[in-house]
């Protein structure tokens, strides 16, 4: 029974470990991508491109052609 115990511990810990790379790697691609959209707008600023989903109820959206940042 010890032996199963250990090894879920050992599967939860190793699960958590991932869990706090994810949340890393989602942090660091947030940074990255905030930085290119100052990067944008300070090179010249956006491009805003309104563009329309196919379909009888599509949705509106718009985005930056160059850096493709939501607006």
């Amino acid at each position: 029974m010890a032996q199963y115990e250990r090894q879920l511990e050992e599967l939860r810990k190793e699960k958590q470990d991932y869990v706090q790379k994810i949340d890393l790697l989602q942090h660091s691609i947030r940074v990255l991508e905030e930085k290119k959209s100052e990067f944008c707008y300070s090179t010249g600023g956006h491009t805003w491109v309104h563009d329309r989903e196919y379909g009888l109820y599509g949705e509106t959206f718009t985005y930056c052609e160059m850096c493709k940042k939501e607006g």
